[in-house]
C-alpha cells in the first residue's frame, strides 16, 4: 500500500522502490506541484472490473500559490466560510473537506480578488463565534460568503450572521451551496431583514465573480442570472 500511495501522491517512495534519474526527477517536479495544494484526500476505492483497490488522490488547493503574482491586482477583501459540522458545541465530526469554496477562492484569486478562505474542519481557531466575528471585523471584509451545504450549517451559520451584524458588520453577506440553493426562500424566511443580502444558486463560480464584480463597481446586480436577494423584505 505504501509503494502504491507513493506512486499516486508522489510522496516520498518506499527504500525498497528502484527508480531511474529520469523518474526521480519527475516525482520530484509532481511533489513540487503537491506542495502548492493546501491539503488532500486519499480516497481508497474497490475497482470491480480489475478486482484490485485503487487509491487516487483529492486535491484542494491554496489557490494562490496557482497564480501569477501579476494577477495581483487589488480588490476588495472576501472571506468564504465552511462552518464544518464540528462548529460551536456540535459532537459531530466530518473527515469531507471544502472543495467547493477553493473552488471559488481559485476563481476570485485569479481575478485579482484577494480572498481567505475558512475552513473550520481545519482552521479551529475560529470554530469559536467570537473568535470568528472578530477576524471578520479586523479583517474589513467587504464580501463574507457562507457554504451552506445542509440544515445543521445553516443553523450554525445563521447564529453567526446574526451576530456580525450584531456588532456592526456592514458589509454584504452571501450564501451558497446545495442547501441554499433549494431552500433560498426558507433561508430568507428565517433571517431578519438585510443580515442575507443575496443567495447565489446553483454552481457558484462565474455568478460569484459577477456579483463581487457588480458589489466593486457599485453596480446593479438585479440583471445577475441564478441568484435570489431581497427588496424592501420581498424575495426576487
Amino acid at each position: 500500500i505504501h509503494s502504491l500511495i507513493s506512486e499516486q501522491a508522489f510522496i516520498r517512495p518506499h527504500p525498497s522502490t528502484r527508480r531511474s534519474v529520469g523518474q526521480e526527477s519527475k516525482c520530484a517536479e509532481r511533489a513540487k506541484i503537491l506542495g502548492m495544494f493546501r491539503y488532500t484526500n486519499l480516497i481508497l476505492s474497490w475497482h470491480r472490473s480489475r478486482q484490485r483497490y485503487i487509491i487516487s488522490l483529492m486535491p484542494i488547493w491554496n489557490g494562490c500559490n496557482l497564480l501569477s503574482e501579476t494577477a495581483a491586482v487589488k480588490h476588495q477583501k472576501i472571506c468564504l466560510i465552511c462552518m464544518g459540522m464540528g462548529f460551536v458545541g456540535s459532537e459531530s465530526v466530518v473527515s469531507g473537506r471544502a472543495l467547493g469554496i477553493a473552488l471559488l477562492g481559485a476563481q476570485l484569486r485569479a481575478n485579482g480578488y484577494e480572498t481567505d478562505i475558512l475552513d473550520l474542519t481545519l482552521d479551529k481557531e475560529y470554530t469559536d463565534k467570537a473568535a470568528l466575528c472578530s477576524k471578520v471585523m479586523n479583517e474589513n471584509y467587504a464580501i463574507v460568503g457562507f457554504s451552506i451545504i445542509g440544515p445543521n450549517t445553516w443553523e450554525k451559520s445563521k447564529y453567526v450572521i446574526r451576530a456580525l451584524r450584531d456588532i456592526g458588520y456592514s458589509g454584504v453577506i452571501v450564501l451558497g451551496g446545495f442547501y441554499a440553493t433549494f431552500e433560498h426562500e426558507t433561508i430568507f424566511a428565517e433571517t431578519r431583514q438585510h443580515d442575507v443580502d443575496i443567495i447565489i444558486r446553483g454552481e457558484g463560480e462565474k455568478t460569484m465573480l459577477l456579483v463581487a464584480n457588480a458589489i466593486r463597481d457599485k453596480t446593479d446586480f438585479s440583471q445577475i442570472r441564478g441568484i435570489t436577494y431581497q427588496i424592501d423584505g420581498k424575495t426576487i
